[in-house]
């Protein structure tokens, strides 16, 4: 995987990481609205997802991506929005 895959994993996943946290945040509330809001935020994920890794294979890869280089990147994707997620999700329970 180049190094611009990396970087670009790491910018999209701090956005990721950041609809997570929208996402945890719509869940202690306890109102219909955003209870449905949630479910929204949440069933849009993969579809990001999805959409992320075609941006990567265009910008980075040159137009083609294997199998295993896009799964990689999902999986570094994910792992970088948790990271910040889980940041976020600990000063909202905390302060």
């Amino acid at each position: 995987m180049k190094p611009e895959a990396l970087k670009h994993a790491m910018y999209f996943g701090l956005m990721l990481g950041l609809v997570f946290a929208l996402n945890f945040f719509l869940s202690t509330l306890n109102n219909g609205w955003f209870t449905a809001l949630q479910w929204v935020v949440t069933l849009t994920i993969p579809y990001l997802v999805y959409r992320l890794t075609i941006d990567c294979r265009d910008r980075v890869s040159g137009g083609a991506i294997s199998y295993g280089v896009a799964l990689w990147y999902g999986i570094q994707l994910f792992f970088y929005a948790a990271l910040i997620s889980a940041v976020l999700n600990l000063f909202i329970l905390n302060f």
